[in-house]
């Protein structure tokens, strides 16, 4: 049972993570979110934060435990990475990583913060 829980607490943190960024990022009418708008780039951080948040959390409250919600944070590098360093079609800037690191640094801080309180049994001897 605690692989079941381990594997839908990953899939269903990094599925939140990705429909949260997506539907959030679709309300701001200007694209590219780091059009030098403060107001746009105050609320594309608020998006990311909450997403990462949201993401950690339910996957260290789905797992119970930490260790899967930071997992989380496995297929998001490789997606930054692929997007800031691979990916051609659109030139990226310093604002594109900041923008990722963000969102890394939410999902740790929500699956740190929010991971259930374990207790253990007592030990007998």
């Amino acid at each position: 049972m605690r692989i079941v829980r381990g594997l839908l607490g990953f899939l269903v943190g990094y599925a939140v993570v990705v429909l949260t960024t997506e539907f959030g990022f679709r309300l701001f009418p200007d694209r590219p979110l780091h059009s030098g708008k403060p107001l746009i780039m105050a609320g594309a951080a608020l998006v990311a934060i909450v997403a990462g948040l949201a993401g950690g959390a339910i996957a260290s409250w789905i797992a119970r435990n930490r260790i899967v919600g930071f997992l989380v944070l496995l297929p998001l590098i490789a997606e930054t990475i692929w997007l800031l360093f691979i990916q051609t079609r659109h030139p990226q800037n310093w604002l594109d990583g900041m923008a990722a690191l963000t969102l890394l640094a939410a999902v740790a801080a929500g699956a740190y913060f929010c991971a259930p309180k374990t207790t253990f049994p007592p030990t007998t001897v």
